[in-house]
């Protein structure tokens, strides 16, 4: 059982695109059929992430990555695959035939079962070969980051534990993943190497590097006197274009128009008409008519008057709207003009932008 899921949230994806190169559809399912078990079912029902490109299904469960190019008639397994072994999956990305798995499990430790990131699988030719790359860490004397003008104290992430990917977003240059202790990261090599993303503390609203910034880079205070940073607990992001980076945090939702370069957050508290809450667990976004819609999965945080609703703008989040306050929802999809929600109590959808 991949308790992971079950110690923080069960993260449930959906995820609609309408083309997938035909190349990649028909070939990847010749090559696929000969590295991996063939079945005319998914191994795991309880689903991590899933994204839907054209026939071809990308499914992450506890059971590992499972492949449909037939719109689930038939199924490729991956769990007890060489390249995979037993590991579930806590995030996909995809973007032009290149998918990107995050994979974790649990371990127990004084008594605990904890969520522990097993790093990633990528594939570039649609599944046919697979590369392995190990869950990002820090040496335990990379203490600093340098941000423009800046060096500011960070918080070395030096083990696996808590450092779980639940989301993983894929640029024409970049991977970008947002793991709960490890923080908002990008690599440009493949995960050679790994970057780490400098976005605001819980006390700015923005920043960007001509700034004359004075914060640490962490999301917990810990025994080393650290600051404790909500909006560095990253839980999701959505690349809208490759250089319009959403990313939602345990403390609102950041936003960077220049590559991920300089940020603005959002919050409930911040706005007029900002989100509902500030732990964003997921966000989104599809194109309507000529403008762009962002939503994003908003729950409670700290702050009383915050509230579980799907938060959602189409002015670039100038201005936010709620709906379905009743619910706690994980994650969305989108099919033309139809909106997809997966909350606690089902699949909801709207077809008109909420």
């Amino acid at each position: 059982m991949f308790k992971v899921i079950l110690l923080l949230f069960l993260v449930t994806s959906v995820s609609f695109a309408q083309h997938i190169p035909i190349e990649f559809q028909i070939e990847s399912k010749h090559r696929l059929s000969k590295t991996a078990a063939s079945s005319p079912t998914q191994l795991g029902n309880s689903i991590t992430d899933l994204i839907t490109v054209g026939d071809t299904i990308l499914l992450g469960s506890g059971k590992g990555l499972s492949i449909s190019y037939d719109r689930g008639e038939s199924w490729v397994n991956f769990y007890n695959h060489p390249d995979f072994g037993k590991e579930a999956i806590s995030g996909l990305g995809y973007k032009n035939g290149l998918i990107w798995a995050a994979t974790a499990h649990s371990i127990e430790k004084d008594g605990q079962d904890l969520p522990e990131g097993s790093g990633f699988r990528f594939s570039v030719d649609g599944g046919q070969t697979w590369a392995k790359i190990s869950q990002p860490i820090d040496h335990k004397d990379s203490s600093k980051v340098y941000y423009g003008i800046n060096t500011l104290n960070a918080l070395p992430i030096t083990t696996a534990v808590n450092n779980i990917t639940y989301d993983v977003a894929v640029t024409k240059d970049a991977v970008w993943i947002a793991s709960f202790a490890g923080g908002l990261r990008r690599t440009t090599d493949k995960g050679k190497t790994w970057q780490r993303v400098v976005i605001p503390p819980d006390n700015l609203n923005s920043i960007k590097p001509t700034d004359t910034l004075s914060f640490d880079l962490s999301p917990v205070t810990g025994s080393l006197g650290y600051q404790n940073n909500l909006n560095h607990r990253v839980f999701s992001v959505f690349a809208e274009t490759d250089s319009i980076i959403w990313v939602g945090t345990a403390g609102g939702i950041n936003k960077s128009t220049d590559g991920g370069i300089s940020w603005r957050k959002f919050s409930k508290q911040n706005q007029l008409n900002g989100i509902s809450g500030n732990f964003v667990v997921a966000i989104s976004g599809t194109k309507v008519g000529s403008s762009i819609h962002v939503y994003a999965a908003s729950w409670k945080a700290e702050d009383l008057s915050e509230e579980y609703a799907i938060s959602f703008t189409s002015d670039g989040g100038e201005t936010w709207t709620h709906s379905n306050k009743t619910q706690r929802f994980h994650n969305f999809g989108f099919y033309n003009n139809i909106a997809y929600a997966a909350g606690t109590d089902g699949l909801f959808r709207t077809d008109n932008t909420g």
